[in-house]
């Protein structure tokens, strides 16, 4: 028997700490979403960028040639020159119809300016040529006629401006003359060249009959030829003093996983100048449009750059601390397109970033970015948490079963500990005569048998133990008690009178033995 209750034990604890373990997990189970958010590749796509560039450099004595000094501006006797012809080529890099012009701007720098058209806007197709002159004469009595008007003399500017509107680009090439009462002074520098053209200016100066020469015309001195200078490529180490002129190229390309329509690029690159946390400029330099990869190359006026440091540097005075500006290209493409799975709207940026300090400009060395894209697409997918193994599905099935059992199993092992430990129920006839024992100690007397009941005596009930004492103590008799199965008798005999008081069984006490119990009872 104590080994059976030893196990029932056992089994209670062991159904208590499973009951405990469960509860948790049935409290995550319910806690956890059954279904997440997930997103969904529909389509991938990249964006790759790169920046390359030459450096061209001045004649040098380090890199070569010897540098050989600038030629002068050639000279002309003022007094025998009549006109001057002029004849500007352009050769555009575009063979769409264009726009033509040229200007003459005459000036006193800072005090009056007026401008001239020598030839009026014009459509050119091509590699074009226009043809100008100017009247020397002329000239001088428009500069001696404003002078007398404002009472001002002094310099004597003269610039010819030749323009070519182009669709993305206007093409200006600038010749300087100065003039004054004995000299004309040419600029030797004819030619220019831009992204969108180049162009060539020539001309001839008609002379008047004088004594110093037979001939009526000269010519401009030969220009001199273009010197080819050693140019740095990205890794070299770039002195500042050296610099003639930068090129830059930025090749950009679109890789998608899925077939792209109507593919749109906007790019605008731009230089910023830096000196950090002080000051800041950006400067334009290239803007255009294409439909898919492209490669675009464009001038970087680098020693401009340098010039306009060394500028703010003079005016405000202030360096950084640490004397390091930056020179910053940035390349900004907005990429849109339509696909199968919804449109492409993005915009990629990549930039080259040069730190200048002492003299030696260091460019970043990375100059390729790769940038990933998507389109995805937001679903609910079951949740892919596990709880013990289980899915979040199967743990709210299998928690809830487990919690019940266990809490079952619990119920009924304690129920049945507690009915086989639970005492004996008293009957209340027994519970009465123990009273009594205690109450009336010494008066009432147990006995095996009651005297039988005689013809001539008289019997008289009690509806009570307490009335029979009573009348027993008045009597001086003892009580005897009877004690059967079924029934406690109490009497007291005096001569032929019996006084008695019978306690029955109730229905409710359901014993079995019920004598024995009594008689068990009694014994204690």
């Amino acid at each position: 028997m104590t080994d059976i209750r030893r196990t029932n034990l056992g089994l209670v604890i062991v159904s208590g700490v499973l009951l405990l373990a469960t509860i948790p997990g049935l409290a995550v189970a319910y806690r956890l979403p059954t279904v997440v958010k997930q997103e969904t590749v529909l389509l991938g796509y990249e964006q790759e960028g790169r920046f390359d560039y030459l450096i061209h450099l001045k004649p040098s004595y380090l890199f070569g040639p010897p540098p050989q000094p600038t030629p002068s501006d050639p000279l002309y006797p003022a007094k025998i020159v009549s006109t001057i012809d002029f004849n500007f080529r352009y050769k555009p890099v575009d063979q769409k119809t264009q726009v033509a012009k040229v200007d003459l701007v005459l000036e006193n720098p800072e005090i009056w300016q007026k401008t001239l058209e020598l030839v009026p806007a014009t459509n050119i197709s091509g590699d074009s040529s226009l043809t100008f002159s100017l009247n020397i004469d002329e000239l001088q009595k428009i500069f001696e006629d404003i002078e007398l008007q404002i009472e001002i003399g002094g310099n004597r500017n003269l610039t010819i401006n030749c323009s070519v509107t182009a669709p993305q680009e206007t093409f200006i090439q600038s010749l300087p003359i100065w003039l004054t009462d004995t000299l004309i002074e040419v600029g030797y520098d004819l030619k220019h060249a831009q992204d969108c053209g180049s162009g060539v200016l020539d001309y001839t100066v008609n002379l008047r009959e004088n004594l110093i020469t037979s001939a009526t015309t000269m010519k401009p001195p030969p220009v001199p030829e273009v010197v080819v200078t050693a140019t740095l490529k990205p890794g070299d180490v770039v002195l500042t003093q050296l610099i003639d002129s930068m090129d830059a190229t930025f090749y950009y390309q679109f890789q998608s996983d899925w077939p792209v329509r109507n593919i749109t690029t906007e790019t605008s690159i731009t230089a910023t100048v830096e000196a950090p946390e002080l000051w800041s400029k950006q400067f334009p330099l290239k803007y255009t449009e294409s439909d898919g990869d492209f490669d675009l190359t464009f001038p970087v006026d680098l020693a401009g750059y340098l010039q306009f440091i060394d500028n703010v540097r003079t005016e405000t005075s202030v360096t950084p601390a640490s004397n390091v500006y930056n020179i910053t290209l940035t390349a900004d493409v907005h990429i849109t397109a339509e696909t199968a799975f919804g449109p492409i709207d993005k915009v990629f940026t990549q930039t080259l970033r040069g730190a200048l300090r002492a003299g030696v400009l260091t460019w970043d060395e990375e100059l390729t970015k790769t940038e990933p894209g998507s389109i995805k697409q937001t679903v609910l997918v079951p949740n892919p948490d596990k709880l013990l193994g289980l899915s979040v599905n199967e743990a709210r099935i299998i928690f809830p079963v487990a919690t019940g059992v266990f809490f079952i199993l619990l119920l009924y092992l304690s129920s049945l500990i507690y009915m086989r430990r639970k005492p004996a129920e008293v009957p209340s006839i027994v519970r009465e005569a123990r009273r009594a024992r205690k109450k009336y100690k010494g008066v009432i007397s147990d006995v095996v048998e009651l005297p039988a009941v005689r013809a001539d005596e008289k019997v008289i009930p009690f509806a009570s133990l307490d009335e029979l004492a009573t009348a027993a103590d008045a009597l001086l008799k003892p009580v005897l008690h009877l004690a059967e199965a079924d029934k406690h008798t109490y009497c007291v005999i005096d001569g032929l009178i019996r006084y008695e008081y019978v306690s029955k069984l109730e229905p409710s006490d359901n014993v079995t033995d019920l004598r024995a119990t009594v008689r068990k009872l009694i014994d204690e």
